[in-house]
């Protein structure tokens, strides 16, 4: 899986969810651009089944939720076999 089929996916969510995330707004804080916890928590959990990961919520929230840091995150979890 690339970098590019990780943020698609994670894009496409987050339309699902009715938020629509453009390229610059990859490195964008999703919480402070509106989109809301609930949404977020839902997001995480489509994430970790679709790409069989688990966050760490408490983590992921302590600092800003991005589309390139989940990818990150996502691919990151790949690389070491999780």
């Amino acid at each position: 899986m690339s970098e590019p089929e990780v943020i698609d996916a994670i894009v496409e969510q987050l339309r699902r969810q009715g938020y629509g995330i453009g390229p610059d707004e990859y490195e964008a804080d999703l919480i402070g651009a509106g989109v809301g916890s609930l949404v977020m928590v839902r997001l995480l959990s489509v994430l970790e089944e679709e790409f069989d990961v688990e966050f760490a919520v408490a983590r992921i929230f302590g600092e800003p939720v991005t589309v390139a840091r989940l990818a990150a995150e996502i691919l990151s979890r790949h690389a070491v076999g999780r």
